[in-house]
């Protein structure tokens, strides 16, 4: 699947316990964190997150316009939107997509129907081939101020959706969700048919957690530099280990992603921006 060029810096990734971390930074442009950038990056990726695969395979020059236009529209009318709970969720696609180079099963903006709850639970449903088994990618985002308040956010949110009555319920909510279309449909009903034990599927489940924040680190600094990397993968390991003491009965595959910003604010004013122009196509 085409997808734009990678924009997010790797300062750290490794595993530990099977708690995979990846620290991550938009970097800097003349002296200064580059919000304009990845806010601009991540509107690239918008068709992607927004779009069904119907939508996103016949998109082609003489509609891309009006899509893109779609796209922007669909996000801005969600109620999640409203508290700017989408730009996380837009980040987490991102990320595991650049990282990962993970496969979107269900457009995130289908979780917008209101009158199903159950698929509201997860943030993001992608797929990855590892050899001939296919895993299951459910994601959850938190995009907050204080990053020790995400982390607690995200943990209690990962427990709580992976309890196996209310995963019995997600999975049957997000198969129907699946395009018939998709090559990979097929393959997921199979893992996530109502008869398949959880014994079999919860191997093949992972869980990426982002965590956007601002920090402290990326503010003061004014290029990515060793004294930078340093000081932020310590920080982005503190966050980790928080999310591993908050979550000890979680034995599944996660992937805690952190992403530090100069401020929140900055990179939701330059995307409230672009998300405004966009709608007028």
């Amino acid at each position: 699947m085409d997808r734009p060029d990678d924009f997010l810096e790797v300062l750290v990734h490794e595993t530990v316990a099977e708690r995979d971390l990846v620290g991550l930074c938009a970097g800097f442009e003349l002296g200064k964190w580059r919000a304009p950038q990845l806010a601009s990056h991540l509107i690239k990726w918008l068709p992607e997150f927004a779009l069904s695969y119907e939508e996103r395979e016949t998109l082609r020059a003489k509609n891309a316009v009006e899509r893109i236009g779609e796209a922007a529209r669909t996000v801005y009318l969600t109620d999640k939107y409203a508290r700017r709970g989408e730009w996380g969720e837009l980040l987490l696609h991102v990320a595991i997509r650049q990282v990962y180079n993970t496969t979107p099963a269900v457009s995130r903006i289908f979780f917008k129907d209101a009158a199903n709850d159950t698929v509201k639970g997860f943030d993001c449903v992608h797929a990855l081939r590892v050899g001939s088994d296919l895993d299951l990618w459910l994601g959850e985002a938190k995009l907050y101020e204080n990053g020790s308040a995400a982390v607690a956010a995200a943990a209690k949110s990962v427990k709580e959706h992976l309890e196996g009555e209310y995963l019995k319920k997600e999975f049957v909510a997000i198969g129907r969700k699946l395009s018939p279309q998709d090559s990979l449909s097929a393959e997921l009903q199979v893992l996530l048919n109502k008869n398949t034990s959880l014994d079999m599927l919860l191997p093949r489940i992972v869980v990426p957690v982002l965590i956007a924040h601002d920090s402290e680190t990326t503010a003061k600094h004014s290029q990515s530099n060793e004294a930078y990397r340093q000081e932020i993968i310590a920080e982005c390991r503190k966050h980790r280990d928080e999310f591993v003491s908050a979550t000890p009965g979680v034995k599944l595959r996660v992937h805690v992603i952190i992403v530090p910003l100069s401020t929140k604010k900055a990179l939701l004013d330059e995307l409230d921006g672009r998300l405004k122009a966009l709608q007028i196509l």
